[in-house]
């Protein structure tokens, strides 16, 4: 009897682990990764095809690998460059039952590349110079009136327009895959800024955000509210107190579990009901994800048992009422104003910056 009770276990076991396994990797066999130097994997240890990226980490856990797998995301793309490369990739767009992609963060940068350029004319300085200079209230005075609210508007239209326009040409070429944007997190939250820093950029990524998650959601595409994930912990999960934005290995890690995560939870949801689940929006709620690793996958060595619980009130979305900076204050003003915007500017496919 106990032998039998020991083989049953040992099955169920197995079963649960495979379970747990396939349940995401084997609804994906085809992995398109797009955007910018996040998705690249900028900063880390390796090339874009070996490092620990979140995206290099989620083709291992879903077991895609070889010619199934593809990461064509570019450093320094904006979304206006996303949008002229995509033609390129149409086979791919198309196979793909698995795509996720980062794209804005360059277009809000270079607002204040050229502020920069503005004040400090050919003396251009390097990322520790550059984050000194940030907390430098005569620099901080001299970038400030550089980068306007109509700057930082004029870019969100443009990104908007773009977005657009990239989220209709994947649907075009591939109308039920699984699409997946990522909110652009906040790599100044928690990193001792000053406050005029702080809040000029959690307001631009919170428009952006805005932006990206009313667009891409209204072609059944989903938006991960990344930003919350990573609120607060700029100095511990990216490259910024050496004035680099990029995520580091902790902050890749954080992402690819969220992704995985949430695939985790479609696929079982998906098996109950039929069609779509609810995509997450900037302004609805939804349960915090369980701090839970991946199998098939290690933390990095700098994740601490602190880093590694997700904190269930910094990862539930913010509702317009909410008392929670001006950011999202602003985020809210947009919301109610996009259409408004949009008829001042008619989107110009033509457009195309670096």
């Amino acid at each position: 009897m106990k032998k039998i009770l020991c083989t049953l276990l040992v099955a169920i076991l197995i079963l649960a682990a495979a379970r747990l396994q396939i349940s995401a990797g084997g609804k994906y066999s085809r992995l398109l990764l797009l955007g910018d130097s996040i998705t690249y994997g900028y900063g880390l240890e390796g090339t874009r095809d070996t490092c620990n990226s979140y995206g290099n980490l989620l083709g291992e856990h879903l077991g895609i690998r070889g010619g199934n797998f593809k990461n064509a995301a570019v450093n320094g793309d904006t979304s206006a460059d996303l949008l002229a490369l995509l033609p390129s990739l149409a086979g791919e767009i198309e196979s793909a039952d698995l795509i996720v992609i980062t794209i804005g963060g360059n277009d809000l940068l270079s607002i204040l590349w050229e502020a920069v350029a503005a004040v400090l004319g050919a003396a251009w300085p390097g990322n520790t110079e550059l984050a000194a200079m940030l907390n430098n209230p005569e620099y901080i005075e001299r970038f400030a009136r550089q980068i306007t609210v109509q700057k930082i508007t004029d870019a969100i239209i443009g990104y908007t327009a773009n977005l657009e326009r990239i989220v209709g040409f994947i649907r075009e070429k591939n109308p039920c895959g699984m699409v997946i944007f990522l909110a652009q997190y906040d790599p100044v939250s928690g990193a001792g800024f000053p406050e005029e820093v702080s809040a000029m950029s959690e307001s631009a990524i919170m428009l952006l955000n805005a932006a990206m998650s009313e667009t891409v959601t209204k072609r059944n595409c989903v938006w991960l509210d990344i930003y919350s994930l990573f609120e607060g912990k700029g100095p511990e999960w990216t490259f910024i107190r050496e004035g680099d934005i990029h995520p580091n290995a902790t902050g890749h890690y954080m992402i690819f579990r969220y992704i995985a995560d949430y695939l985790e939870t479609y696929s079982e949801d998906s098996e109950t009901t039929s069609g779509m689940t609810e995509t997450t929006t900037l302004f609805g709620t939804s349960t915090a994800l369980e701090a839970t690793t991946m199998p098939g996958t290690t933390a990095p060595v700098d994740l601490t048992p602190a880093d590694g619980e997700i904190n269930h009130e910094k990862t539930k979305r913010r509702g317009c009422k909410v008392s929670a900076g001006p950011g999202y204050v602003f985020a809210c003003l947009f919301c109610t104003t996009l259409a408004t915007l949009r008829k001042k500017r008619p989107p110009d496919g033509n457009n195309r910056e670096r």
